[in-house]
């Protein structure tokens, strides 16, 4: 039987596109978006959280693009 080929990729936090194909832009505000767009408004202004975790977010354009990357090194390179 042969073996089936599989490629994991798993992005941290996505937040909304960076460069492509519009700077910026988002079509939802829910999960970290939400809470960013309400801080940058100035409606939140505290939050209980451990001020020692890192969240790392991650642009969805960025993602999209080191999957393409990756698949394309995957399927070229065995």
């Amino acid at each position: 039987m042969d073996k089936m080929p599989v490629l994991i990729l798993r992005p941290s936090i996505v937040v909304p596109v960076w460069k492509e194909p519009l700077p910026g832009w988002t079509d939802n505000i829910n999960g970290p978006t939400g809470l960013l767009i309400g801080a940058g408004k100035g409606v939140i202004r505290t939050m209980y959280c451990n001020q020692d975790g890192y969240a790392d977010y991650l642009p969805v354009d960025i993602a999209v693009n080191g999957f393409l990357l990756a698949t394309w090194n995957f399927i070229a390179n065995k």
